[in-house]
């Protein structure tokens, strides 16, 4: 059995990338800092103590937090299934919509695949002649002469047209328009 492998083509080597552009000058320049934010960023000396207020509302402040967490916890899983339904909801739609149209087409499917399948018994039927050719002169008189040539081959086809052409030539026709010339 013949070896049916594709050969692959020899690879040339690729040429070296191309040096970046550097012109000196850097892309993104720094902003300026001011010296104000840059002293609020140096981490302070000694710890800061909390004062006296704060830690007597200290679990007050727990207290609310841990509310505002759960009711935020309770809004997200309730925002969670709505949305879940939504999604269900739009899933059966687009899956309702693709079956109907999957039905509808299912006759054009069966009639396509029968088509095709005769196609593939019987082959297509070449009913006109595939290979033309369109040979215009000019009689020695000065009519205008138009030869349609049509064969079944391309090979028929050339030998016809060379003998026609060399007929015209050999009786003083002269080529006109965007025939074959003779």
């Amino acid at each position: 059995m013949p070896d049916m492998t594709a050969k692959q083509p020899e690879q040339q080597p690729l040429p070296p990338p191309a040096p970046p552009y550097d012109d000196g000058t850097p892309d993104i320049l720094d902003p300026a800092v001011p010296p104000e934010a840059l002293e609020a960023l140096r981490p302070p000396v000694a710890p800061v103590p909390l004062p006296a207020l704060v830690l007597q509302h200290e679990a007050l402040l727990q207290g609310f937090c841990t509310a505002l967490q759960e009711r935020l916890s309770h809004w997200i899983l309730d925002h969670h299934k709505n949305m879940e339904r939504v999604l269900d909801v739009t899933y059966a739609a687009c899956k309702s919509r693709l079956e109907a149209i999957g039905t509808q087409n299912e006759h054009a499917t069966y009639s396509m695949a029968d088509a095709l399948a005769k196609l593939q018994e019987k082959g297509i039927q070449v009913t006109t002649n595939p290979y033309q050719a369109k040979v215009l002169a000019t009689s020695p008189q000065g009519f205008g002469v138009e030869i349609m040539v049509a064969k079944q081959d391309a090979g028929s086809l050339m030998e016809a047209v060379t003998g026609i052409t060399g007929w015209l030539a050999g009786n003083e026709y002269k080529p006109l328009g965007e025939g074959l010339p003779i």
